[in-house]
């Protein structure tokens, strides 16, 4: 068993806090031991929450991808690793056409969606990413097979769906409320 690593400690800087004067003292490891947010541990949870949230084997390896350019950038520096790689699946999940909200990503994280949401902030404009917005026909596909409902139902939410856009009954409206209810008057209608 390795012995904990000798610690000195230095002041580094002395500020005020919200009206309150604070010292940050900041701990100083000794030269070789590793200070920065370890990326091995993002590796090791990415594949068991992939699959919590189940989502495709192209958002697991687009996830992937992006999270190397998080590290290689330091993106990840001043951030849990759960809040990196939620706010990485979330905006995976929106690249990839399998949207899943922030408060599902939280709820299996374990994390605040504020967090997750400041979080994917960054990182998007640190790596310059468009996230898509979300269509509302990814959310009644996705649905529906949740529901088990048969292909037919699907198929009229989304042409009730597309009525309603074309009426402009859908604006200001979220994107899940209007798949549901779109998917609620198919299935009373076949």
């Amino acid at each position: 068993m390795l012995a904990s690593p000798p610690q000195k400690r230095t002041l580094t800087s002395m500020g005020t806090v919200r009206g309150h004067r604070s010292v940050i003292v900041m701990t100083e490891l000794p030269e070789g031991w590793n200070t920065e947010n370890t990326p091995s541990l993002i590796w090791d949870n990415l594949s068991k929450l992939i699959k919590d949230l189940e989502l495709s084997e192209k958002t697991h390896n687009e996830a992937r991808r992006l999270i190397r350019k998080v590290i290689t950038k330091k993106l990840n520096r001043g951030w849990e690793n759960k809040a990196v790689l939620s706010s990485v699946i979330y905006i995976t999940s929106r690249n990839c056409d399998e949207p899943r909200s922030l408060k599902e990503i939280s709820e299996v994280f374990n994390i605040s969606e504020r967090t997750i949401g400041r979080c994917y902030r960054k990182i998007s404009r640190g790596l310059n990413i468009d996230i898509k917005p979300v269509d509302a026909k990814k959310y009644i596909d996705r649905f529906g097979k949740e529901l088990i409902l048969p292909e037919k139902v699907i198929e009229k939410a989304k042409d009730i769906f597309e009525k309603a856009k074309e009426n402009e009954l859908t604006y200001g409206k979220g994107k899940r409320g209007v798949s549901g209810a779109c998917l609620y008057i198919a299935s009373v209608l076949e």
